[in-house]
C-alpha cells in the first residue's frame, strides 16, 4: 500500500496478476487498486489527501491474447467484479483476501501484464 501511499505508482494504480475465481480456473484474471485522493488548492501549495480506494477484478477467456485481439479484449471478458468507497487499508485487506494471500504482491499495473485499454 505504500505505492499508492507515496505516489510510486504512474497512474496511481497497484495490481496483480490473480487466479480466476469463475468456473474455468483457466482464465485470465487481475485485480487493480486506486486510491481515490483529494486536493485543497487553497493555498500556494496544493495539499492532496486520501479519500478511499476502489478494487477491480477482471477476468478473461483464456483464449484471449493482447497480441493477436487487441483491442477486442471486451469479447472476451468473462466477468468484472467493482467495489467502490473502501474507507481504510483493513476494509481493503479484507478484500483482496478474496485473490491474494499476500498484499506485497500488489505492483504497479505497468508491471503485472495488464491488457491496455
Amino acid at each position: 500500500m505504500n505505492q499508492l501511499k507515496n505516489g510510486r505508482t504512474a497512474n496511481g494504480m497497484v495490481g496483480a496478476k490473480v487466479s480466476a475465481t469463475g468456473q474455468n480456473p483457466n482464465n485470465k484474471a487481475w485485480i487493480t487498486v486506486l486510491m481515490i485522493k483529494g486536493a485543497d488548492c487553497r493555498e500556494e501549495i496544493t495539499k492532496f489527501y486520501f479519500l478511499n480506494y476502489e478494487v477491480e477484478y477482471l477476468e478473461f477467456d483464456e483464449k484471449y491474447n493482447e497480441e493477436i485481439h487487441g483491442n477486442d479484449w471486451d469479447l472476451f471478458l468473462i466477468r468484472t467484479e467493482k467495489y467502490y468507497n473502501i474507507k481504510d487499508e483493513i476494509a481493503l485487506e479484507n478484500i483482496l483476501r478474496i485473490w491474494l494471500d499476500d498484499v506485497n504482491r500488489l505492483k504497479p499495473v505497468a508491471n503485472i501484464e495488464l491488457p491496455n485499454f
